[in-house]
């Protein structure tokens, strides 16, 4: 909440929706690191979180 009170955070956003998509994305993203770690490097996976997190803005 603190991020949307101080403006980080489109107004339009649905918080609890958001959460539950960062959620869904990174229990997808670690087992694949886990299990096919050519696939994805470190850095591609966080750049696939930041950008989820510039969209927010």
């Amino acid at each position: 909440m603190f991020m949307k009170k101080s403006g980080l955070v489109r107004k339009e956003i649905d918080l609890d929706n958001e959460a539950d998509v960062l959620h869904v994305l990174i229990d997808g993203l670690a087992p694949h690191r886990v299990i096919r770690p050519e696939k994805r490097s470190e850095t591609q996976m966080k750049e696939i979180l930041r950008k989820q997190l510039r969209d927010l803005a």
